[in-house]
């Protein structure tokens, strides 16, 4: 999943959708719907399709710990399950940072599959990323799948996301400089339900 700067609420819920579309040399590869609801409690709920496997199914419920300062953070340790082309449980952590204009994403996923451990793998996603101007981010992505000690395959790219109220549209590009290249165009948006309090966080999926 790729990752959004998001509001996220310590004394009200909030609601989003993200939508990702896959692109390489040949075309439409891959679409992948997000999901994701946290409650004024901060538990925290996200489903994804075609994510950890084309044609499998993700759910997770986990809890967000956050904190909003000059130096912001927050973090979901999450639990769940994964149906489909791929069966198995999975556990994961969402998380990020920001300091002033600059800020780091990640979200790690470890799939454990009922198919056996030739199945299992450990998927993790990066940003670093600098507010260039108010509605515009820019920076780096990598991202990582280790199937096995010693056998992975490790991806960087770059990303640039426009952000309108609380629409956002990230354009990603990986393997840039060789024929494997492809691209990640995202269309998110977040709903807020009033509380008591509000606080910012820079934070998705």
């Amino acid at each position: 999943m790729m990752m959004i700067g998001s509001n996220i609420s310590k004394a009200q819920s909030s609601a989003g959708f993200e939508q990702y579309f896959y692109a390489d040399r040949a075309g439409l590869r891959e679409v992948i719907p997000v999901i994701y609801y946290q409650n004024k409690q901060n538990w925290y709920f996200e489903s994804h399709f075609n994510y950890e496997r084309l044609h499998a199914l993700s759910i997770y419920i986990g809890k967000t710990f956050s904190e909003n300062k000059e130096f912001s953070y927050s973090f979901t340790p999450m639990i769940g399950g994964v149906a489909g082309t791929l069966k198995g449980g999975v556990a994961g952590l969402n998380s990020g940072m920001n300091y002033k204009k600059f800020f780091f994403n990640s979200q790690s996923q470890y799939v454990i599959s009922i198919e056996g451990k030739n199945a299992d793998f450990l998927f993790s996603w990066m940003e670093l990323g600098y507010q260039v101007i108010a509605p515009l981010l820019a920076g780096l992505s990598v991202q990582h799948t280790l199937t096995s000690p010693g056998n992975g395959k490790l991806e960087t790219g770059f990303f640039v996301r426009y952000t309108v109220k609380k629409w956002s549209f990230p354009l990603y590009c990986f393997n840039a400089s060789n024929e494997n290249r492809y691209v990640i165009l995202g269309i998110a948006r977040e709903f807020s339900f009033s509380g008591n309090k509000t606080r910012t966080i820079l934070l998705t999926e």
